[in-house]
């Protein structure tokens, strides 16, 4: 163990020594207070945290990153080109040592460095809400609505399989069930189909919702309901519309709603006595526009109700701790890259696996289609041999991104929504413990088998 931490500590000492961490230093500091002053909001409260935090800390976490995968890629393979490796081989210390005391010093220095910038940004958020700029009213909404940690809790659905499966039956009756899908693709087009359809609200009807709150907040905290609809006019204008808000079985609330246009997102705030003693409570939504219109909520992310769970410095410590295990992820690449190669081959490999890692979506769209040239009838045997090649590679590379493809924690810390700790534990199980284990032994292996004595091509 004293060897680990000796490794570590001459890592972020030649680190230092490189002058990389005081240019970064520099760098995070002009991001941090730099963007605020030149990037200009919508002028909402939501508008400013997304500038002080979103934007700052995602400059700063791809720069962390860029500079992570460099320092990575320069531990071991500039180490051997000017010979400090071979000094370090005659001690008596394994090579898996050394690849495992190279990636704890640049997680350890990726840490301080993604703590310093963090304190940084919330600083200059304070100081930019400070009592002298912002009201009384403005600063408590933004304590106490934005700046906290929201679970986000949806509707409880009833099942619908059994729904879906009378409908199936009656289409098989007809004769009207489509030729080309299997029954398991058809159960699920009219689930969604039903489910779809208990969010759509013609005019003059109403529809219920039952939410289960298994956590109850605070006694001083307020519930909120949150919600985004469209409509079935091309324009924007708002549809009227009431909202009730009450325990399953007792009064509760009516709120009028006519001024939150189409495609907007709206809250209600709910008072916590409100939930029953069993943790249910009821939201009917009913479509008083006088003329033919319907409102439509997209059933995932068309309604939620937020209730508080954390602090919102609590939740800034949880986003810390999940940006950092994709900055361990990028320094595993980049230690084990600079083990096989030399720094340049090495910076360039470790790069294209980023620009991958930035690339899901692109290599999910060509893993989902039936083919990637696009052939027509008329095509041979080798372009179809070709198109059958590549579309296995691009499902094959998918399968091995998407694991480590998670939820954005910038964008839940400012919209104040929960970052469960289950995430947290499943991105440090994937990308530092799946993942990284792999690259680690794939790393470790190779140094077992490099003659460190040869001159570095």
């Amino acid at each position: 163990m004293n060897s680990l931490f000796a490794i570590a500590a001459i890592t972020i000492r030649n680190t230092i020594r490189s002058r990389v961490v005081l240019c970064l230093l520099c760098l995070l500091v002009l991001f941090v207070f730099g963007l605020p002053l030149t990037i200009r909001g919508d002028g909402t409260l939501e508008g400013l945290v997304s500038i002080h935090l979103r934007y700052t800390l995602g400059f700063s976490v791809f720069l962390l990153s860029m500079v992570t995968v460099w320092a990575g890629c320069a531990a071991i393979s500039t180490e051997i080109r000017n010979g400090q490796m071979h000094l370090l081989t005659t001690k008596p210390v394994r090579r898996s040592q050394i690849w495992l005391g190279k990636w704890m010093g640049l997680t350890a220095l990726n840490a301080f460095l993604l703590a310093f910038t963090a304190v940084c940004a919330y600083g200059m958020l304070a100081w930019t809400t400070r009592p002298a700029v912002f009201t009384d009213a403005e600063r408590r909404t933004l304590r106490e609505d934005i700046l906290v940690a929201h679970r986000y809790l949806s509707p409880v659905d009833a099942d619908l399989r059994d729904t879906a499966r009378r409908q199936f039956d009656l289409l098989a009756e007809r004769d009207a069930l489509p030729e080309d899908l299997t029954r398991v693709e058809i159960l699920r087009a009219l689930e969604n189909q039903i489910r779809r359809q208990a969010y759509s609200i013609p005019k003059g009807e109403a529809r219920r919702w039952v939410f289960r709150v298994t956590h109850p907040p605070p006694e001083d905290r307020d519930l909120y309901l949150q919600y985004r609809y469209s409509s079935s006019r091309l324009d924007l204008r708002p549809v009227p519309g009431r909202w009730r808000i009450a325990p399953l079985d007792g009064p509760g609330i009516l709120v009028e709603h006519t001024e939150t246009p189409p495609r907007t997102t709206a809250t209600i705030a709910v008072p916590a006595d409100l939930v029953d003693a069993n943790g249910y409570l009821l939201v009917e939504f009913t479509n008083t526009s006088p003329s033919p219109v319907t409102v439509i909520f997209e059933p995932d992310r068309g309604l939620h109700l937020l209730v508080y769970e954390s602090s919102f410095e609590m939740n800034l410590v949880r986003c810390l701790l999940t940006l950092l295990t994709q900055l361990a992820f990028l320094s595993a690449v980049g230690i084990t890259a600079g083990a096989f190669f030399s720094f340049p081959v090495a910076a360039l490999a470790s790069l294209y696996v980023v620009m991958l890692l930035h690339a899901g979506r692109i290599v999910a769209g060509m893993a989902e289609r039936e083919s990637i040239l696009a052939l027509n009838e008329a095509a041979g045997p080798a372009w179809i041999f070709v198109d059958r090649a590549l579309l296995l590679f691009y499902r094959g590379l998918y399968r091995i991104l998407h694991p480590l493809e998670m939820m954005d924690p910038l964008e839940f810390l400012t919209r104040g929504r929960l970052i469960p700790w289950p995430d947290i534990g499943e991105a440090v199980i994937i990308r530092i413990l799946l993942y990284g284990g792999m690259i680690a032994l794939l790393g470790a292996w190779h140094l077992r088998r490099r003659e460190l004595g040869l001159p570095d091509d």
